[in-house]
């Protein structure tokens, strides 16, 4: 099995394992990141957030992809949302990395259809004003990169 299949399904695990211990556990929270605020372990947050978006930068080894990725790094290691500073690091740093992301898959691989996905179930979710829509965002961010990097993977 290629590396890259190895990488893509430790990520897969990292993150569909948090989202669903989180939302069985806590509910669906407004965003990934306001996650943890129910953890008592702050810790995992980081952890969790290093350990799906590292393998993903390796996996594609593509500049922006290894852009999103450590977009994403930067957002776990300023997790708190409460102070101004960090804030802004944190929601820049995220949306640095779904941008990335989106762009990346474009860029590299020719899957336009990714960013445009990802645009137009931002916008509808946006405009619908629909329950905890950066959840779900960041959510669907994730899956189109992850499915972006497992097509392209030769294989």
């Amino acid at each position: 099995m290629d590396y890259s299949v190895i990488l893509s399904i430790i990520s897969f695990l990292v993150f569909t394992g948090y989202i669903l211990y989180i939302a069985f556990r806590y509910g669906i929270t407004e965003s990934i990141s306001k996650s943890y605020y129910e953890l008592k372990g702050k810790w995992l947050f980081t952890i969790v957030l290093w350990g799906f978006s590292i393998p993903l930068m390796i996996a594609a080894a593509k500049p922006f992809i290894f852009l999103a990725g450590a977009a994403i790094c930067f957002t776990g290691a300023a997790p708190s949302t409460s102070f101004k500073m960090e804030e802004r690091w944190h929601i820049g740093s995220s949306v640095a990395g779904i941008v990335f992301g989106a762009l990346g898959m474009w860029i590299h691989f020719g899957m336009w259809w990714i960013p445009a996905i990802q645009a137009i179930f931002t916008l509808v979710f946006v405009l619908f004003k629909v329950k905890n829509h950066i959840w779900w965002i960041e959510t669907l961010a994730y899956y189109l990169v992850l499915a972006g990097i497992l097509i392209e993977i030769p294989g």
